[in-house]
């Protein structure tokens, strides 16, 4: 009955009779294209693409995300299964995150992989799914960090998704790497055995609501006197550590800012700076901070590389933040600060060098 049927639409001929012959074509040919397009495995450079805004799908229990959303300020974690291009990773643990962006309409998350069963997504432990609720621009995250690596400084892949929950568009977000071991092995070098530099002591910025003083000899509280709220690596087998950027969601707040604020308020950063050489060398820093700003994108094009990266992600995003209904502002505050992170990247950095050039010449 079947093989009437097929016939009945087939064409009329000797087709049928050829059949085999057919078969063997059709398999040679499917050989043939899979051959020539093999499909690439995806790597974590894939789930950060920021060519794209790819899309991050949680499905979890309605309740549970009801819950999550009314105890927003707990770290408490429910079961769901994240879905992204196709591959679907069951069982990660999602919670809230965030310090004073934290919200119920609009939740920043962390996916923790691991939480409920041994596993990773492609090599990582788990993710962070940043609101931007506190950046009307929606962009400046993931801007700063790019900034950070084009000065050479290692800096979280950060990347602009959609989120949908249970098949409901929560609005745009920041998808950021995690700072851990796995960072650490990929910012950092490998040693002539094959080691990478990743076992050292990773510490994490605790909130302190007051401190006094230094800490005394000895103390671990270091970061009481850095007043940095970015976490800091100390390499292995040396005394030497590094403050690793994260949460920058506030970065490139006004064009005209003093290039010292907020000095005085940082006890290790006063010190530093009260020392000659290295208060010049901080000047001369922010002077090729400001070049590489600047810097055209091409030979082609006056641009600078920060307002042409500010462009580029500004057109990406606008129709993904246009959509999010959950965020905290209007559709015209986010055009407005869209506009003005444009102006501050034309602008910001011929101020910079004016002041950095004026407080060097009072060095000589």
């Amino acid at each position: 009955m079947a093989r009437s049927r097929l016939r009945e639409g087939a064409a009329p001929g000797a087709g049928w009779r050829s059949r085999p012959a057919t078969l063997a074509a059709l398999i040679a040919f499917a050989l043939v294209v899979l051959a020539a397009a093999p499909v690439d495995t995806p790597t974590a450079d894939n789930l950060f693409d920021q060519s794209v805004v790819n899309d991050i799908r949680l499905t979890m229990k309605p309740g549970d995300w009801d819950t999550l959303r009314a105890t927003c300020l707990e770290d408490t974690y429910y079961p769901a299964d994240m879905a992204w291009q196709g591959q679907v990773v069951p069982m990660v643990g999602v919670r809230s995150r965030g310090s004073g962006s934290r919200n119920p309409y609009k939740p920043g998350l962390k996916v923790d992989f691991g939480r409920y069963v041994d596993q990773k997504l492609l090599g990582l432990k788990s993710v962070v799914l940043a609101n931007a609720v506190q950046d009307p621009a929606m962009l400046k995250q993931r801007v700063a960090m790019l900034m950070y690596e084009r000065m050479g400084v290692p800096a979280p892949r950060v990347a602009h998704v959609r989120v949908f929950v249970n098949e409901v568009y929560v609005g745009l977000y920041m998808l950021i790497e995690p700072i851990d071991t796995n960072f650490l092995a990929r910012v950092y070098w490998t040693d002539q055995h094959g080691k990478k530099e990743n076992d050292g002591y990773l510490y994490e910025y605790v909130r302190k609501d007051a401190y006094e003083g230094l800490p005394g000899p000895g103390s671990a509280d270091l970061r009481r006197a850095v007043r940095a709220e970015d976490p800091m690596y100390r390499f292995q087998g040396k005394e030497v550590s590094q403050l690793l950027p994260w949460d920058k969601g506030l970065a490139f707040w006004a064009v005209d800012r003093d290039i010292l604020q907020g000095v005085t308020a940082n006890v290790l950063a006063s010190r530093t700076l009260a020392i000659p050489w290295l208060y010049r060398t901080y000047l001369e820093t922010l002077l090729a901070c400001a070049a590489a700003a600047m810097a055209p994108v091409s030979s082609d094009s006056p641009t600078g590389w920060l307002e042409a990266e500010a462009q580029k992600e500004t057109a990406q995003i606008r129709a993904a933040g246009y959509a999010d209904e959950q965020k905290p502002f209007t559709n015209e505050r986010f055009e407005d600060e869209l506009g003005k992170m444009l102006e501050f990247a034309r602008e910001r950095g011929p101020s910079v060098i004016r002041e950095a050039r004026k407080a060097l010449a009072w060095t000589e």
